[in-house]
């Protein structure tokens, strides 16, 4: 089986996140809302703070709402200022420094209303998590041949 190629980006953030974790962590909130069809979860993020994130699995939208932001974009750093929307391609982890305290928002398409399903459907904890699944998305695409 051919082997999932992992973008620098992505290498060099989990580098950055191992170290991240050796330090005090912040706790940064999640508020979760609803609607048909929909699943949103919503962090503020205070000014100062370095944060990483999960792995999507799966094509998602993220909308900067209130602050300034640099963060990973594709294999690049960009500067962002609310509001701004951005649609996350499968297999991003991001990192962000908050310029100013930033509220950043993820929007996934789902009918599920259990956060613990949603997270295990939609994000990957780790670099072996999301290879697993690639693995299985590529072996029920083999099997429908």
């Amino acid at each position: 089986m051919n082997q999932l190629i992992v973008p620098p980006m992505r290498t060099q953030i989990c580098a950055i996140e191992v170290e991240m974790l050796k330090l005090p962590q912040l706790e940064i909130p999640i508020k979760h809302y609803f609607s048909h069809g929909l699943y949103a979860r919503e962090i503020t993020v205070p000014a100062d703070a370095l944060i990483t994130g999960v792995i999507h699995k799966y094509p998602q939208i993220n909308i900067l709402s209130k602050g300034t932001i640099r963060v990973s974009i594709g294999e690049t750093i960009r500067e962002i200022t609310a509001s701004h929307t951005v649609v996350s391609e499968p297999g991003i982890k991001r990192i962000a420094y908050a310029v100013t305290e930033c509220v950043w928002t993820t929007i996934v398409h789902t009918f599920k209303t259990d956060v613990e399903e949603i997270e295990k459907e939609f994000f990957a904890y780790s670099e072996q998590e999301y290879e697993d699944f690639v693995k299985q998305q590529i072996e029920k695409l083999e099997w429908l041949r």
